[in-house]
């Protein structure tokens, strides 16, 4: 992926992890009786590249977190 993409000179720089279990559980969270889970996931999630089976990705550059 990261090949092909035109942003891949910024891209080789950075070293890149898959979600392991623990990071996926966080995610997974009922956020309503963790409130604070939504502000740790944003960090997890912040510079993330979702791949899908296609292997069509997208980066996630930027996250804002909403109150409620």
């Amino acid at each position: 992926m990261i090949h092909r993409s035109l942003y891949k000179a910024m891209l080789k720089r950075n070293t890149y992890h898959e979600l392991d279990s623990s990071m996926i559980i966080l995610l997974n969270q009922y956020w309503d009786f963790h409130p604070e889970a939504k502000y740790v996931c944003a960090q997890l999630l912040a510079g993330a590249i979702l791949l899908n089976s296609s292997s069509e990705a997208i980066l996630i550059n930027s996250i804002e977190i909403y109150g409620m």
